[in-house]
């Protein structure tokens, strides 16, 4: 189901999303997302790679499926009951070889050109390709502390900018989509409005419904 779902939103971003970038660094992200859900938040009280299903997945997620409204709703994200890990580690060399072996092969994207195979390609978005790849390696080159990062950074893009930046070819400040590929964008919950947090629902200073301390401790408070 995540092979199908990563295969779904690669092929929507590349249908919709001209300036999609796709370098190294995201790309590991994006893919490896797909299948760390499913391992690492399985749960493991069976077997010892756990089981993921809805009941192990979407109460950490914060979700809950609303079967009147067909849709899903915010809930204060929690363990489930009765929830433990895995019985075998989840490590980063296992979880990079499963997502390039059974998420990527799904729907690939080229990385460094995303539009190839698309009406998208064009000089321009091919430039803006390798200013957005230029933009990102850059700090991870020639940065050594905070300051020389940012450092780094502010010349690449003066140099930039005036060749491949916005104001020559068009490339936009950020890799989201100039698209309004979210109609809805403003509706609760979307990417433009937060999902409110009921103050009459939950007490405390979390989301939990539970009140660890009224203030600040100052000294041990088990009694035994």
């Amino acid at each position: 189901m995540m092979g199908k779902h990563y295969a779904s939103h690669a092929d929507f971003s590349k249908k919709n999303n001209p300036f999609l970038y796709y370098s190294p660094f995201p790309q590991i992200v994006s893919v490896v997302a797909f299948n760390f859900f499913p391992r690492f938040f399985s749960n493991g009280t069976s077997e010892l790679g756990g089981i993921a299903n809805y009941k192990s997945i979407m109460p950490i997620l914060g979700a809950e499926y609303d079967e009147k409204s067909e849709e899903f709703k915010y809930v204060p994200e929690r363990f489930p009951p009765n929830w433990y890990r895995r019985a075998t580690p989840y490590g980063a060399v296992v979880a990079l070889t499963e997502g390039f072996t059974t998420i990527y092969p799904r729907n690939i994207v080229v990385p460094a050109v995303p539009q190839i195979g698309t009406p998208n390609l064009s000089v321009q978005t091919f430039l803006c390709n390798i200013y957005q790849g230029i933009n990102s390696v850059t700090p991870l080159i020639a940065g050594r502390g905070i300051e020389d990062t940012a450092k780094a950074t502010t010349w690449a893009l003066s140099v930039l900018d005036p060749i491949l930046g916005k104001t020559a070819l068009g490339c936009p400040d950020s890799v989201i989509s100039p698209n309004q590929l979210y109609p809805e964008a403003t509706r609760e919950g979307g990417p433009q409005n937060p999902p409110r947090v009921p103050s009459d629902q939950w007490t405390g200073d979390n989301v939990y419904n539970k009140v660890y301390f009224k203030n600040a401790p100052t000294g041990q408070s088990c009694s035994h």
